[in-house]
């Protein structure tokens, strides 16, 4: 609640840049979080075979970053 209050003022008195990178990631982390509720609707628990499914989208996110940190 805090950091929210802050970056609004601070947003009001000063625009605030946002990098491009980081809005590519906004857009990951709001796809994921769409894919854990969709699991957790479907199902009431999130099983081994969804665990599984979670580790491999990081583990492509990660290499994604590390190939847009050294080639772009």
């Amino acid at each position: 609640m805090n950091i929210a209050l802050i970056l609004s003022t601070v947003g009001i008195i000063t625009p605030i840049p946002v990098p491009h990178d980081t809005l590519i990631d906004l857009v990951i982390l709001v796809g994921a979080t769409c894919v854990v509720s969709m699991f957790c609707l479907l199902k009431d628990k999130l099983t081994r075979k969804n665990g599984i499914i979670l580790i491999m989208i990081y583990a492509i996110y990660i290499a994604f970053a590390i190939v847009r940190n050294y080639c772009f």
